[in-house]
């Protein structure tokens, strides 16, 4: 092989591979390098305006095209789809907190509910609350244990790297142990660090390089927080790379730095562009008639069948959340009962029965109200005047029974009307207030 394909062989490899040795300065290299390198910035700003061609026509586009035949159907969904994520986030917190909390499942719905009641709280606030204060006193708690273990141990490197996975595996999060400084630190050495600190960083800011070069940052920044001056001073003998330089000024290791710079900013825009060209609304704009009919059919059955899809897991999340709140032996059995007051159009009395003892509630009404708000009134005020969690049989009038608003498990709206439903269990005139029949026609409809 002669020099020059030689030459050209091993450049070659090194754009490809930039962690081999640095090759000699030629000219002919540099050309070759610099070849390269304009290549890549020429495709790297061809994706771009690609890319935002694609999300500032194309794809609006085809959302309001779609959204003519399929938007209410799409508008459902999308929000099936909400409920369904916070059904399943609050799943997962409330058996998150029950796991620390070494509890059962029904004697942490009990202590929520009695805090709620006590406190005037909605109950997955509660549980958010408890979930995150639990999370961070076992974090400062081990961080704590970690960092005294740390000071006291001399073969800390290994033990850090131990300690690291192990907490790694409990928290599903990075542990990063506290950086160790340089001992002897004085005043002068610290006003020396920070003015490498600030020079360097001036020096070598995106706004004035023209790219970000994340291995030398780190190491500023790291250098800066174990108040190392040595370190910083090393770094000062960096050179600093202008891309807007003239080709003969830069070095063979300065276009591959740069080559390396375009390649990890071109890395997510390269992955974006592939997923638009994957997307069905690529080159919307240039679609025929024909090929919209036929897509608007697909795409009409599509959106359905999406929608009975999501529709059934969010019945199989709602039975699971009626499970986790079940009654409970320490929930006291309450009968109330709600009837209108002879002869009296706005006043109606409430019957409290436990046991043997008794309460009646009178409640006066405005004549203007309709029967929902009549109806979801009287269970507000009847569910307002209970201490404790209780399991609670309601009876409401035949004409306002009908009208009370649906409220659904899981609690997902924070009102009057769900706080107070979620802080017991009821049951309305011998009916759940939960659907069942309708979460099971749900689940067994075939899609």
């Amino acid at each position: 092989m002669s020099e020059d394909l030689r030459a050209e062989y091993d450049f070659t490899d090194a754009v490809k591979n930039p962690h081999l040795p640095a090759v000699a300065d030629s000219e002919a290299q540099k050309a070759l390098l610099w070849k390269k390198y304009l290549s890549k910035k020429k495709s790297f700003a061809k994706a771009q305006m690609l890319l935002a061609e694609f999300r500032r026509n194309d794809e609006p586009a085809y959302q309001q095209w779609l959204e003519s035949f399929a938007g209410e159907t799409l508008a459902d969904t999308s929000f099936l789809r909400y409920e369904y994520t916070r059904y399943k986030e609050n799943i997962t917190m409330f058996d998150r907190l029950c796991r620390m909390e070494k509890v059962s499942q029904a004697e942490m719905a009990y202590r929520i509910q009695q805090i709620c009641i006590n406190e005037n709280k909605f109950f997955w606030g509660v549980v958010r609350d408890k979930v995150t204060a639990a999370e961070q006193e076992l974090e400062q708690l081990f961080r704590e244990r970690i960092n005294e273990y740390l000071r006291s141990r001399e073969d800390s490197a290994e033990n850090a790297k131990r300690i690291a996975e192990t907490f790694e595996r409990m928290q599903d999060k990075p542990f990063t142990p506290p950086p160790r400084k340089e001992p002897g630190v004085t005043e002068s050495d610290s006003k020396e660090l920070k003015k490498l600190y600030r020079t360097l960083c001036l020096r070598h800011h995106p706004d004035k390089t023209g790219y970000y070069d994340e291995t030398l940052w780190l190491e500023i920044q790291n250098a800066y927080e174990i108040g190392s001056v040595r370190k910083l001073q090393d770094l000062m003998k960096r050179p600093v790379v202008n891309p807007d330089a003239q080709q003969g000024s830069l070095s063979c290791d300065d276009i591959l730095a740069m080559t390396k710079a375009v390649e990890q900013e071109f890395k997510p825009v390269r992955a974006a562009l592939k997923r638009a060209k994957r997307s069905i609304a690529w080159e919307f704009r240039k679609w025929p008639d024909s090929k919209r009919e036929l897509a608007k059919e697909l795409l009409r059955k599509r959106s359905e069948n999406e929608h009975l899809g999501i529709k059934q897991l969010v019945a199989e999340k709602r039975q699971q959340v009626q499970s986790l709140l079940a009654a409970d032996k320490r929930h006291k059995a309450v009968k109330i009962t709600v009837s209108r007051v002879e002869g009296k159009k706005v006043l109606f009395n409430i019957l409290l029965e436990y046991g043997v003892h008794t309460k009646e509630l009178p409640l006066r009404v405005n004549p203007n109200a309709t029967a929902g708000q009549i109806a979801e009134k009287c269970v507000i005020t009847a569910l307002g005047a209970l201490k404790s969690p209780c399991r609670v049989d309601f009876s409401l009038p035949d004409d306002l029974a009908g009208e009370l608003r649906k409220v659904e498990p899981g609690y997902i709206c924070g009102d009057d009307l769900t706080n107070v439903l979620s802080r017991h269990i009821v049951e309305f005139n011998t009916e759940p207030l939960f659907r069942k029949a309708e979460a099971e026609n749900i689940t067994n409809k075939k899609i």
